[in-house]
């Protein structure tokens, strides 16, 4: 049930957007450009957005399509972001505090350039949907996991 939440909730952050009809139906190779430009100039305003203290709601995916919740694992999770580093927290213990940095990323599973959060140390970026309340984070990989977080 909760997998499908956040696959909602994804679906209501991207059904918000509305095509712009006034363009002409033809590719313009331009279109890449000026998304990549919006992205760079959010970057800051994004990054602001990130900042905080966020509550692990529940994780899934995996290729056995696994719920991880606080109440299945036995365990709470927290994230802290501030000033370009992101502190894990588990039942409030420290687990790691790594520098972390916002890119444009073109991957295989979105249309278009989008910004993801890159960790130091080589760990999986991750494509990010930030609002005032919840925090979704998604691995850039297959078969890897979903996260869904609210601020504190």
């Amino acid at each position: 049930m909760k997998q499908y939440f956040l696959f909602i909730a994804i679906c209501i952050a991207f059904g918000s957007c509305s095509l712009d009809d006034s363009k002409n139906s033809e590719v313009n190779l331009n279109d890449d450009i000026s998304i990549e430009e919006e992205l760079i100039s959010s970057i800051d305003s994004i990054s602001q957005q990130l900042e905080g203290t966020w509550l692990w709601l529940y994780s899934s995916g995996g290729i056995a399509g696994t719920i991880n919740t606080p109440e299945s694992t036995g365990y709470t999770a927290k994230l802290e972001i501030s000033d370009g580093i992101v502190k894990g927290f588990r039942n409030d213990s420290l687990i790691y505090a790594k520098n972390y940095s916002i890119i444009i990323h073109n991957s295989t599973n979105t249309i278009e350039p989008h910004l993801d959060i890159v960790y130091e140390g080589g760990a999986f970026p991750q494509y990010f949907i930030v609002n005032e309340d919840e925090l979704g984070l998604v691995d850039e990989c297959s078969d890897c996991f979903q996260s869904l977080y609210k601020r504190e």
